[in-house]
């Protein structure tokens, strides 16, 4: 993305940080509530801890080696 000046520049990089921040952070408490809600239900308890840890977890590692696959292969360019 070319710019034509600097406050431009630093206009859409400002917006783009902050924009990523309160995602981020929404995700994270609609994440957050969800988890604390089902490990609170009698029925699921302990079990919904370890299967919400598990896919999260799970989901990490997958983007995580999919990045370095499209990296290693030379198709990282379709991230940018």
């Amino acid at each position: 993305l070319l710019l034509s000046d600097g406050s431009r520049s630093a206009a859409y990089l400002g917006s783009f940080c902050c924009s990523s921040i309160l995602t981020m952070g929404a995700l994270a408490a609609v994440w957050g509530a969800w988890s604390a809600r089902a490990a609170a239900n009698p029925k699921c308890g302990y079990q919904a801890e370890l299967y919400i840890t598990v896919g999260a977890s799970s989901a990490s590692l997958v983007v995580g080696l999919l990045l370095l696959i499209l990296l290693a292969t030379g198709n990282g360019g379709l991230l940018e």
